[in-house]
């Protein structure tokens, strides 16, 4: 695993990729910070229907001063800012597809296995790597979206009053929904073993969870309908959307299947693979 994250390290790619994903949290977190101002409509054309509810619900907890305002601007799965897929997930989708692709796209998995003197070995040091480097993301993401939230509250008025505890548990299954959705992206890289394969299944199954779990969410179906989903599975392990009914770990545990097929899959695959 050294090895993989000595390399990792190295790659202009993933600086690059990394920086991004911790900007995007920040700008998610910048962004419920800004929907006070955002929301200031006299009166509030919410509408009817259950879109309408939604967009009234939204309108009346955009108060900085309630903690549940505040735990969805640190929220980095962005579940309280989206009832689809943050910006910071989608940067995080990037960066692991990036890590776990670089060997495949540059020819070097064969002298790689060489080393390593065993497919499985290897398979499993990237995977190591990969989300070793995934979470020093979700570190870094969370302490910016601290850093705003100091800078944010004096500003709108109020005061940080998101219990510690809450934010603490909030910020773990985040960051535990993060890493097993790198892990599930890490073992579709190693099924099909081309970058533009594996960016096109990846982006079929989130553009599918994106529309699926919208449509859901904005005509208000079961929650169970959609809950399957990966990028769904993500919001609700983030637990702070305002029509969230179902427990976050729900999410969590539908991702943690996700991660036991897709790396089961890409396990006997590419152990058994023509390299």
């Amino acid at each position: 695993m050294k090895s993989e994250l000595y390399t990792l390290r190295h790659l202009p790619n993933m600086l690059v990729v990394s920086i991004l994903a911790i900007l995007m949290a920040g700008v998610g977190a910048t962004l419920q910070w800004s929907l006070p101002f955002l929301l200031k409509i006299d009166p509030p054309q919410a509408g009817d229907g259950p879109a309408g509810q939604q967009v009234q619900a939204l309108i009346d907890a955009s108060d900085p001063a309630k903690a549940g305002f505040q735990l969805a601007a640190l929220d980095i799965t962005g579940s309280g800012q989206s009832s689809s897929i943050s910006i910071f997930i989608i940067a995080i989708v990037a960066l692991t597809i990036t890590a776990a692709s670089y060997a495949f796209s540059s020819g070097a998995v064969v002298w790689k296995v060489v080393g390593t003197g065993s497919r499985l070995k290897w398979a499993l040091s990237l995977t190591a790597a990969v989300l070793c480097s995934v979470l020093l993301v979700c570190v870094g993401a969370c302490i910016f979206s601290a850093l705003i939230a100091l800078v944010a509250a004096p500003m709108s008025d109020a005061s940080l009053v998101a219990p510690t505890a809450d934010v603490a548990m909030m910020w773990l299954r985040g960051t535990l929904a993060v890493v097993l959705l790198a892990l599930a992206l890490t073992g579709v890289v190693l099924a099909v073993r081309k970058v533009g394969s594996a960016i096109g299944i990846v982006v079929a199954v989130v553009m599918a969870g994106v529309i699926f779990g919208t449509v859901g969410a904005m005509a208000g179906w079961d929650p169970y309908a959609y809950s399957w989903l990966p990028t769904s599975a993500v919001t609700i392990a983030g637990g702070q959307g305002l029509t969230q009914t179902l427990n976050p770990w729900v999410g969590i545990s539908a991702l943690g299947a996700w991660a036991a097929l897709s790396m089961g899959l890409g396990l006997a695959r590419f152990t058994r693979a023509n390299l």
